[in-house]
């Protein structure tokens, strides 16, 4: 009887043994599921928050660009005799020339360290017997309005050796406008009024000399800070 007693003690410490070890591996893994679940929470929150600065940092790039003066270090040129004023490069000279005008017009080259040349004259009548622009030996690239220059635009047109520049007043029905006492027609004419002066015209162009390729950006600026 002994022997049997022992025999069943022994059998019901098994599976003593058993049921705990059970419950114990059955609590480990409710346990190391819960502690899987929180760091791969924890993962995708610091992924989250990486792509949530990324995408704020970006912004920022974004608005910083929009907000940046390209003018920053530039000097400024305002005419004696007329209202009006443009910007230009630090490195870029400005020279003085003589003028013949009794009026006092200013008339100035600005020129790059490249060579490009782009000549401002504040007085003309007329520049002598037609349109550089459109008139059958080049062809418009560009045209942009200037909103510091109502009534006037920014024109981009093509040369045998390259691109030439200018602000430009658009001719009405594609004529020459009747203030600059030339003949031929054009889409755009080389020149610009003067807001306080109807019948004076001025000048801020390269004329027939090409803009060099490394100027084309910094020129176009020059010509698009014009402003009364």
């Amino acid at each position: 009887m002994k022997l049997k007693n022992q025999k069943g003690f022994g059998l019901t410490a098994v599976l003593l043994i058993i049921l705990v070890m059970g419950i114990i591996g059955g609590v480990g893994f409710s346990v190391y599921n819960k502690q899987s679940k929180t760091n791969n929470a924890k993962q995708g929150l610091n992924v989250t928050g990486s792509n949530l600065q990324s995408k704020t940092d970006t912004s920022n790039l974004v608005n910083d660009e929009k907000n940046k003066d390209v003018y920053a270090g530039w000097k400024e040129f305002t005419s004696k005799q007329r209202s009006i004023s443009f910007k230009y490069p630090a490195d870029w000279v400005l020279t003085a020339n003589k003028s013949n005008d009794p009026g006092g017009a200013d008339n100035s080259d600005i020129i790059s360290p490249n060579g490009t040349k782009i000549q401002w004259l504040s007085d003309t009548i007329g520049l002598g017997g037609g349109c550089w622009v459109e008139d059958g030996t080049v062809k418009t690239i560009n045209v942009e309005a200037l909103t510091t220059l109502p009534g006037s635009y920014y024109v981009e047109y093509s040369l045998s050796d390259g691109m030439g520049i200018g602000v430009a007043t658009k001719g009405p029905d594609g004529k020459t406008p009747q203030s600059n006492q030339d003949t031929g027609k054009c889409s755009y004419y080389l020149s610009f009024e003067d807001a306080g002066n109807p019948n004076a015209r001025g000048i801020l162009t390269t004329f027939e000399k090409k803009v060099m390729p490394a100027d084309k950006d910094v020129a176009k600026l020059i010509l698009k800070s014009i402003k009364y």
